[in-house]
């Protein structure tokens, strides 16, 4: 989708693009009501309206880490283009370069949007958000949230429902819109020590090829008893220059990581408490004021045998899933027009 000097192009009116399963033009999409500002794309971008909206939802400017990035943003916004595209109807478009800081932010923007649209932001999330100390977490499970609700899930965040007979608590369950399958879900994202504004924890000079252990041990403790399980983990670190096509060094070292848990259940002949493991790196911020490339990474484990099957279609459910992941910020990405 993109060059490696990522821009995004500020045309308000390429919309042609859908998902399968939900309508995000804000144009014709009912669940409109449900977002904060009204987009009118005669005075304004896209771009510019899923910002308006979020402003508009949250008080960015009581977190330290949304306002250096809604600050740059206005200074991004005031900047010279950076390049003028004649198309064939003689229509000007009009592309800057994208920073670290406002990919991230602008894909927040995006994931809040998609999530709104479908009446499927929870309030806890607004809350959260302004919050320092959670803001990592609730960024994470905003993203997967939103990945999955365009993989085709109902989701809900109901208390009760979530929480397993230990008191521990899954992020949320998703209920197929074809399939019906229910399925509950984990989003869990590594933190390091003076990144996203934590200030304990490992350094990422110290990493390791099982840095995650402890994290995914802890997602495995939230399983509900009687649903199938996903678990989504965020890696969390720079992502390298010499990435391609999706591949990052050390996910070979993670896929064995997990690959070694999955077998240790099938050896001793025992079912795994999770069906996936997803494994992303969703990390723009770490290029800051640099301009970043859009490199969307993950791998997936897919357990022989699960404590609890997705019993009526596996694969598209599976399917859907990695669909959404290979596609996450191309919403984004062609509603605004990113240069290829």
């Amino acid at each position: 989708m993109s060059n490696y000097n990522e821009k995004i192009i500020l045309l308000e009116d390429d919309m042609d693009w859908r998902e399968p399963y939900v309508d995000l033009d804000p144009r014709s999409n009912p669940n409109s009501k449900f977002l904060k500002t009204v987009f009118n794309p005669e005075e304004d971008t896209f771009v510019h309206f899923i910002i308006s909206n979020l402003r508009k939802t949250i008080d960015v400017y009581k977190n330290s880490i949304l306002t250096e990035w809604n600050l740059e943003y206005d200074e991004w916004v005031d900047e010279n283009i950076d390049e003028i595209i004649e198309f064939e109807d003689n229509k000007q478009v009009f592309s800057r370069y994208v920073t670290g800081n406002i990919r991230s932010l602008l894909t927040l923007a995006f994931d809040v949007y998609c999530l709104q649209i479908e009446g499927a932001f929870h309030n806890a999330f607004k809350k959260r958000l302004i919050h320092i100390d959670q803001f990592q977490s609730v960024q994470y499970e905003i993203a997967v949230a939103s990945i999955l609700l365009r993989a085709g899930f109902k989701l809900t965040y109901d208390g009760d429902s979530i929480k397993n007979k230990n008191g521990n608590s899954c992020e949320f369950i998703g209920i197929h819109k074809i399939t019906k399958d229910k399925i509950s879900f984990e989003a869990k994202s590594k933190r390091f020590k003076g990144v996203l504004g934590f200030f304990g924890g490992n350094n990422l000079e110290d990493l390791k090829s099982n840095f995650l252990g402890g994290l995914f041990n802890k997602a495995k403790q939230q399983k509900l008893e009687d649903l199938p399980f996903i678990v989504f983990i965020d890696t969390n670190v720079p992502p390298s220059k010499d990435i391609g096509l999706g591949v990052i060094s050390y996910f070979d070292e993670l896929t064995t990581f997990f690959e070694g848990d999955h077998n240790k259940y099938v050896n001793n002949n025992e079912k795994t408490p999770y069906n996936y493991i997803i494994t992303t790196n969703f990390s723009d911020h770490y290029a800051g004021k640099n301009v970043v490339t859009n490199k969307n990474s993950f791998t997936t484990i897919f357990s022989e045998q699960p404590e609890h099957q997705i019993i009526n279609n596996d694969d598209l459910i599976r399917n859907d899933i990695l669909r959404s992941l290979q596609n996450y910020k191309r919403g984004l990405n062609i509603i605004t027009r990113v240069t290829t």
